[in-house]
């Protein structure tokens, strides 16, 4: 964590600077790679309880613990990635962990015949790997990344609701092929090891386009000998930003609702609906949030990010309505989940409230910890995807969900039909209010400003 902030990494934002020749397809590679593997091991619960016969119960207290772990690793990565200065630059060295976090979740997915509890410490462990370790130091990475890869609020909406649009579409399309996978090879010994892979190995070498292409620039590279914070005063300076913990608590309610949505899906779609292949016709809903995206630039100028975010999660609330009050109609199940899906804008458009989270916390503070900034985030990503395992497993079992079984109780689909749109539509409510905590959207430019101001009396 630096104390010193260098002028010439707050110059002038170049707003209304194109960006590079294709750079939103190069960096929003990486992004495509990690949504698409969150989406592929977010049907762990089903592959372990429908494959291996595991007991939900379990596996949801198990699926918590490893999501307290990545709480506890993401301050660490927060303080190592703060602290990492190499000749690739502070924040790109980590896309290297998609090697090991893609082949993990093929290991994952191929878990050996072994007893019933071997089979579950395996599963626990490959998914702390994966989760815990590969996509905390990937997501701690990121928002440092962007900040070295690039210069100018403008740029960086563009680059926002671009890039977003990009992971949005490709994990869409993985989304969509998905159920058709589980129906064609779900069943079969060794099925899911062949999905698995067919996502693994294209996914890996999508998501290190990124590394290969986008350099950290020079100007804002910090050198070797730069002056480090303790950690302890770093995360002192980031308990002293308020706008961080508003804007954790809306991704950490947007994490509930998103795991829980992609962990019962399979569920929802075979006991409730009888057909998991018309889950790929939910999936067209990532073709509903690129669109909407696209207009977030120019929403942001005329309305104000926030209230582009209200917007949003309003449509949202509405769709998570529909599939509530008619579970089984096809019809409305798959057009409310489709427009439920704009309750994660927020978190697509992360990058960009973050690197507001960053600014605010140095003019507030002086210090620039932009790592551990990122980690408070990626803590109440982590808190509200464990909560949502737990909730997810406790649930199932109690009602009677019976591991390995065609067939299930009637009541497991009362239970699934509440954790499908029930949950969402609290979580995207309580979102909804926590927008009206987040005044920075208001303040930034002035913020900014103030910042170049004390970097040229620095100078001079």
């Amino acid at each position: 964590m630096s104390a010193v902030i260098a002028p010439e990494r707050l110059a002038p934002a170049a707003d209304d600077a194109r960006l590079p020749r294709l750079f939103t397809l190069r960096f929003a590679s990486r992004g495509a790679s990690v949504a698409v593997n969150t989406i592929l091991t977010g049907q762990v619960m089903f592959y372990a309880t429908t494959v291996l016969g595991l007991a939900p119960g379990l596996l949801g207290l198990l699926f918590m613990l490893a999501n307290l772990v990545d709480g506890v690793v993401d301050l660490g990565a927060g303080a190592l990635i703060d602290r990492t200065n190499t000749r690739f630059g502070k924040g790109r060295p980590y896309e290297l962990v998609l090697v090991p976090m893609w082949l993990l979740t093929i290991a994952l997915f191929s878990t050996p015949q072994m007893s019933p509890g071997a089979q579950t410490a395996y599963v626990f462990i490959v998914f702390v790997l994966i989760s815990s370790f590969c996509r905390t130091l990937l997501g701690t990475a990121d928002g440092v990344y962007l900040k070295r890869a690039l210069s100018g609020d403008g740029r960086y909406a563009k680059l926002s609701s671009r890039s977003g649009v990009v992971v949005i579409g490709i994990a869409a399309a993985a989304n969509l092929a998905l159920p058709q996978a589980i129906a064609q090879w779900g069943e079969r010994p060794g099925g899911w090891s062949v999905i698995a892979t067919l996502y693994g190995l294209p996914m890996m070498a999508l998501g290190l386009v990124r590394f290969f292409t986008v350099r950290e620039r020079p100007d804002v590279s910090e050198a070797v000998t730069a002056p480090k914070v303790p950690v302890r005063v770093g995360l002192r300076s980031v308990f002293h930003n308020r706008y961080v913990f508003v804007f954790a608590g809306m991704v950490g309610a947007a994490r509930v609702a998103s795991t829980i949505t992609g962990m019962v899906g399979v569920f929802f779609f075979t006991f409730v609906l009888g057909d998991v292949r018309l889950m790929s016709f939910v999936m067209l809903g990532g073709l509903v949030t690129p669109v909407v995206m696209l207009c977030f630039p120019a929403a942001a100028r005329r309305i104000g990010s926030m209230n582009f975010i209200r917007l949003t999660l309003a449509v949202a609330m509405v769709g998570y309505a529909a599939v509530w009050l008619f579970p089984h109609r096809a019809a409305v199940v798959i057009g409310g989940q489709m427009v439920g899906a704009l309750s994660y804008t927020v978190v697509m458009l992360g990058g960009y409230f973050m690197l507001q989270c960053m600014s605010y916390g140095e003019w507030r503070t002086g210090i620039r910890a932009d790592a551990t900034t990122s980690a408070v985030v990626g803590i109440a990503g982590r808190l509200g995807a464990g909560i949502a395992a737990a909730i997810v497993g406790a649930l199932l079992a109690a009602h009677g969900l019976e591991a390995g079984t065609p067939t299930q109780p009637e009541a497991v689909g009362g239970v699934l039909t509440s954790l499908y749109a029930l949950v969402p539509f609290s979580t995207s409510a309580l979102m909804f209010a926590l927008t009206f905590a987040y005044r920075l959207d208001r303040r930034i430019e002035g913020i900014r400003a103030d910042l170049q101001v004390r970097a040229e009396a620095g100078v001079g």
